[in-house]
């Protein structure tokens, strides 16, 4: 990533956790235009494509012929969500893809996703086995991708269409939007970020990005 995205980390740190079913179809809305006005958050979304809660029911981010579902007995015919490159034509400043069995590299991730003055999508690819127990084999085949995080739109885009969604890292890096004009008309600063998600749930310290190492490391 390049050191000039790196900005003072505010003293506290919005950060949204959610799965592919609530992140990308109930709440596909609030992701688009979350993106879009650039607010100051890390939003974490564990992606196992399916909902796993209520019986194994296809997500949006299912591939088109998986048939495990009773609803979906012969596959969804559907393209699957590609998230990343969603986040990238809503708007989003920082885009990365981990997985949840590398944990040094996904707290690196997400250090720099809650370092990052904006809006932040960490994608997070999580195994189902209840559902997908084919999804074992990710350990083998999710890989890093290849060539430096960019800040170019198009190249971002390009390599996001063309990969096959299992390449982590950073896929996409730019300097902070500044702040929308009527803001900074009426004299408003932004406004300040709080802590949210599961780290207001337990107790840890008031430094986020220490935590994330200590815990997932």
């Amino acid at each position: 990533m390049a050191s000039g995205l790196k900005a003072a980390r505010p003293e506290l740190t919005v950060l949204m956790v959610g799965g592919d079913g609530d992140g990308f179809s109930i709440g596909g809305n609030h992701f688009i235009h979350a993106c879009r006005r650039n607010l100051d958050l890390t939003y974490i979304v564990m992606d196992n494509q399916v909902y796993g809660m209520t019986k194994g029911q296809a997500s949006p981010t299912t591939p088109p012929n998986w048939s495990g579902s009773r609803l979906t007995p012969h596959g969804t015919g559907l393209p699957g969500f590609n998230p990343a490159a969603i986040a990238l034509a809503a708007g989003a400043g920082l885009i990365a893809r981990g997985f949840s069995g590398d944990p040094g590299g996904l707290t690196e991730l997400l250090v720099q996703g809650i370092e990052y003055p904006g809006f932040a999508f960490i994608h997070v690819l999580s195994p189902c086995v209840t559902y997908h127990p084919e999804q074992r084999a990710w350990k083998q085949t999710v890989h890093e991708q290849t060539g430096a995080t960019t800040a170019d739109p198009l190249l971002a885009a390009q390599r996001l269409q063309q990969g096959d969604q299992l390449a982590t890292g950073m896929c996409s890096g730019r300097h902070p939007l500044p702040d929308p004009p009527h803001r900074l008309a009426e004299g408003r600063s932004p406004p300040t970020s709080w802590r949210l998600g599961f780290l207001s749930r337990i107790k840890i310290d008031s430094d986020p990005v220490k935590y994330c190492r200590r815990r997932y490391a």
